[in-house]
């Protein structure tokens, strides 16, 4: 029985490094094709470089792999994008043409951000970790240069606009299984 691996891998950032993520993923969601898998490969490892050049600013992270058979993968994927994506009560940007109202949030919070990668691939992928910045950092490093056939990719990231901010107790609040990283 053919396997697949649903991988999550989700990052919180401060606030250095919140405007510029936010713009560069705005900019490679427009720009990626994530209709096949090479697209889907490729955006894997554009994302990943992205996440690993401001790997410094990460401040928290979690890591979360499942092994599941052809017919569980797809509804355990959607399931678990789905549940990142309900986190966050303002979406402004999917891989569609249209998208929701932005409403504006204090802008005298700094904010941070927590970007959250999910992934299905066929077979299974190598073990990696991301409870400290150096399992972090390998765990990105290993997906901008994985090799297997990614056959879906969701990349949530919340807030997504510069106007809306999240504090660093509302990061914790709305994601408390992420863990905190060495300083």
């Amino acid at each position: 029985m053919q396997q697949f691996t649903v991988r999550r891998l989700s990052v919180g950032f401060g606030p250095s490094a919140r405007p510029a993520l936010q713009r560069d993923l705005d900019a490679m969601a427009a720009s990626v094709d994530l209709g096949t898998d090479e697209g889907r490969l490729e955006a894997l490892h554009r994302i990943a470089g992205r996440l690993l050049a401001d790997g410094a600013a990460a401040s928290h992270s979690l890591l979360v792999d499942a092994r599941r058979s052809l017919d569980e993968a797809p509804p355990f994927f959607d399931a678990m994008a789905e549940e990142l994506r309900s986190r966050y009560p303002i979406e402004t940007r999917r891989n569609e043409l249209s998208a929701p109202a932005v409403v504006e949030g204090d802008l005298t919070v700094p904010g941070h951000l927590v970007v959250s990668v999910v992934l299905g691939a066929v077979g299974e992928l190598a073990p990696c970790r991301a409870d400290d910045r150096a399992g972090l950092l390998a765990t990105l490093s290993s997906l901008r240069a994985l090799d297997a056939t990614v056959v879906a990719l969701e990349v949530i990231w919340s807030p997504s606009v510069d106007t809306d901010r999240m504090s660093l107790d509302a990061m914790t609040t709305r994601y408390p299984e992420l863990t905190a990283l060495d300083a």
